[in-house]
């Protein structure tokens, strides 16, 4: 289903089941509301299946209509419509439901066996297929996201994960105006991710913590990314320096500012203070300068306990140059397909 462009997917669960996590693309059609929800399961809990279905269609009766001429709004009209896969929590009565009532009226229709429940526990039969990752580790600032983007662009197959967490994975990464998903959510970005994958061709993401933010990586993702082949990325410290500066400049002081003093006990109270002089003076290098300190120790930490798979090799560049770092990744990736990919971009 997944492969097919003529599949809606349609969400029958609540507006809040649906607002905390859904299949990516899918539409919500709720057959209850969050209270009609919460009615009917207390009634099988404390009665039985039978009135709590007899209630069920106590709410649903008077409103079929409207859920055929939502339905309309949401995905059109039987004959312009595309193909419908419905599914609710566990693949129970409120998709049947909703698919005998489309049905009816003559939409193509189906049901995911076993819901949204079933749906999320895609990732780890992804993950068995042996997704063929290649992680870009390195220090701050060394660019690892740019070559990423880069890589993506030229045609490479790259899982950025900040990009889905929409954030950027430190102190400093909250991205202003962006909302991050759940975990649930996250989980379900992923999934839509890896099933567009050739698993005969290398698969590039970045190196990030369990956590992104306030967001947690799978934990089944997270193990599987400690045991992938790694390229370690690397510039000079100038050049990452500018880099971040570049990249950060333009935020407010004042979220900058926020931001070191989140790592206060880590980088210690003269440092804070430093840090603080220089940005009210505009010194970005400098308050660079000190979070440096702290991220590149952290960095040296994590390399020690972080990755454990095999290191294919590291790529450097007294310049930054972002193509000629991505070069080398695909050579020393070892993909032929990549390079015709990079080919056909040129």
């Amino acid at each position: 289903m997944e492969e097919r462009t003529d599949t809606l997917w349609v969400d029958v669960r609540t507006p809040t089941e649906y607002a905390e996590a859904h299949v990516p693309g899918a539409v919500n059609l709720p057959l209850f509301s969050d209270d009609e929800r919460a009615l009917v399961g207390t009634t099988y809990v404390q009665k039985s299946r039978e009135e709590a279905i007899k209630l069920g269609l106590d709410l649903v009766g008077p409103k079929l209509g409207t859920l055929v001429r939502d339905a309309e709004h949401l995905v059109g009209n039987p004959s312009e419509a595309p193909s419908l896969m419905l599914y609710c929590a566990r693949g129970g009565m409120r998709s049947r439901s909703v698919a005998w009532l489309l049905s009816l009226y003559g939409w193509r229709v189906r049901t995911l066996d076993g819901g949204f429940k079933a749906y999320k526990h895609r990732l780890g039969e992804y993950l068995s297929r042996g997704v063929p990752f290649v992680v870009l580790s390195g220090p701050t600032g060394a660019g690892k996201t740019d070559l990423l983007h880069l890589l993506r662009d030229t045609g490479h197959q790259t899982l950025d994960l900040e990009g889905l967490a929409r954030h950027r994975g430190s102190a400093f990464g909250y991205l202003p105006g962006a909302v991050q998903p759940s975990n649930e959510m996250l989980r379900c970005l992923l999934i839509a991710e890896l099933g567009k994958f050739d698993l005969s061709r290398p698969v590039f993401t970045e190196s990030e913590s369990l956590k992104i933010g306030r967001v947690s990586l799978p934990e089944e993702l997270f193990r599987r990314l400690g045991e992938s082949d790694v390229v370690v990325v690397d510039t000079p410290r100038e050049v990452r320096t500018r880099r971040i500066v570049s990249l950060y400049g333009a935020l407010d002081r004042d979220f900058l500012s926020q931001s070191f003093a989140k790592i206060a006990k880590r980088i210690g109270g003269l440092n804070l203070s430093l840090a603080e002089e220089a940005l009210q003076k505009g010194d970005l290098t400098a308050a660079t300068e000190i979070a440096l300190d702290y991220y590149d120790k952290a960095y040296a930490r994590s390399c020690e306990t972080l990755y454990k798979g095999r290191v294919l090799g590291h790529v450097t560049s007294q310049t930054g140059d972002l193509h000629e770092m991505a070069r080398e990744i695909v050579r020393i990736s070892g993909s032929s397909s990549l390079s015709r990919g990079e080919n056909r971009s040129n």
